[in-house]
């Protein structure tokens, strides 16, 4: 199974050196799900970064993107009741990708939830679709 995903190997311009990968997506272990992510923005705070302003923190080659939400595609029996939820992925490779292994710690939230708490949690306003 393939993945593709916006990967920076140097830090500098995002239009310069974001490329289109394909890697193979690892098997799963006991403590990992497969996400496939559903939408993932473009903000200030995915492009600070590939310009180089926490490169000492950033290890090379690196998948670019912060924020995004998934779908959990695959999970370990003990957890297949998470399988079809949408999860908020937090830490590990970045959000600019089709497909990706995570770790258990991950919420599920809702839309609304997700909504409401992510990047601008305290100044969000409830809102029904």
């Amino acid at each position: 199974m393939h993945r593709h995903a916006l990967t920076y190997r140097t830090f500098g311009n995002p239009l310069e050196t974001l490329n289109m990968e394909a890697a193979e997506v690892p098997e799963l272990s006991a403590n990992k799900l497969r996400v496939s992510m559903l939408c993932a923005p473009v903000n200030p705070s995915d492009l600070i970064p590939i310009h180089g302003a926490y490169s000492h923190r950033i290890a090379l080659p690196a998948v670019a993107g912060y924020e995004g939400v998934g779908r959990v595609m695959e999970a370990p029996q003990a957890y297949a009741s998470l399988i079809g939820k949408r999860v908020l992925p937090l830490r590990g490779e970045g959000t600019w990708q089709t497909l990706w292994i995570v770790t258990l710690r991950l919420p599920c939230l809702s839309r609304m939830t997700f909504l409401m708490l992510w990047l601008h949690g305290p100044t969000s306003i409830p809102w029904q679709p």
